[in-house]
C-alpha cells in the first residue's frame, strides 16, 4: 500500500537507554513524487533537484558506429529519449525503467562496447546516469531520481 503524506510530525517521550533500546521494526521509504520517473519528468527535477546540464554526448553502438546526441534544448526525459531514439547514426533504443535510463544496442554485433561519453567538458550523459562503457547489449544507467538533503 502506498500513501502520500503532505505533512507529518511525531513526538516521542524518549527512551531510557538510547544505546540498546530499539526504536521500532520495519522499513521507512521516502520517495519523491510518484516514486519513479516518467517520460514527462522535467530534467530540472532530477538528481536531487540539481537537474541535468544541457549539452552533447556521444553514443557508440556495438557495431562501432557513433552518433552525437545534443540535448541543449531538452526540457523533459521524453525529449532526451526521443533524441536518442531518432538518431540515424546509431542503432540503439533508449527507455525509462524505474529511476534510471536504459540504452539498448539493436545491432546484434559485438565489434565495440556500448559506450556513452560526454563531449566538450560537459556532464549531460553523467547527469543522466548513462556515461559508461559496457561489453553487453544493455547499458543500465544509475538512478537519477532521488531526494537530496
Amino acid at each position: 500500500m502506498t500513501r502520500l503524506v503532505s505533512a507529518q510530525q511525531s513526538i516521542s517521550a524518549g527512551f531510557t537507554d538510547t544505546a540498546s533500546q530499539k526504536v521500532g521494526a520495519g522499513t521507512l521509504t521516502i520517495e519523491m513524487g510518484g516514486g519513479e520517473i516518467s517520460s514527462q519528468t522535467l530534467l530540472a527535477n532530477l538528481n536531487g533537484g540539481n537537474g541535468v546540464s544541457r549539452g552533447a554526448f556521444r553514443i557508440t553502438d556495438r557495431s562501432g558506429r557513433t552518433g552525437v546526441i545534443d540535448i541543449s534544448s531538452a526540457y523533459s526525459l521524453d525529449d532526451v529519449v526521443k533524441k536518442i531514439n531518432t538518431s540515424l547514426d546509431i542503432s540503439v533504443k533508449a527507455s525509462i525503467s524505474g529511476d534510471h535510463l536504459v540504452i539498448t544496442d539493436l545491432t546484434g554485433q559485438s565489434t565495440s562496447n556500448l559506450i556513452v561519453t560526454d563531449l566538450g567538458g560537459g556532464t549531460s550523459a553523467a547527469d543522466l546516469g548513462i556515461a559508461s562503457s559496457v561489453n553487453v547489449a544493455t547499458l543500465d544507467g544509475t538512478d537519477i531520481n532521488y531526494v537530496a538533503g
